[in-house]
């Protein structure tokens, strides 16, 4: 998998360059998907520990409730091997 990864500063906030870099050494990466969901899942973690709450706690957080754990996060990732 060869790609651009385009991402607002919600991700980058919370994740540097080598997290990002681990996370896509840890997942399958032939799958884009299981990248971003990776990505996900790590800045998620960050926020929790952050935020001294557990990542199901965040989780259970209605959509547009957890501004106060973390920023919003928008992540585009463009394959170019294909």
């Amino acid at each position: 998998m060869v790609g651009i990864l385009l991402a607002t500063d919600g991700l980058w906030d919370e994740l540097k360059r080598d997290d990002v870099l681990n996370v896509y050494r840890k997942v399958d990466s032939k799958n884009p998907q299981t990248f971003l969901a990776g990505l996900v899942d790590a800045v998620l973690d960050k926020a929790a520990e952050a935020k001294q709450v557990t990542v199901d706690d965040l989780r259970a957080k209605p959509l547009g409730h957890r501004r106060s754990f973390h920023d919003d996060i928008s992540i585009i990732y463009a394959d170019l091997s294909k």
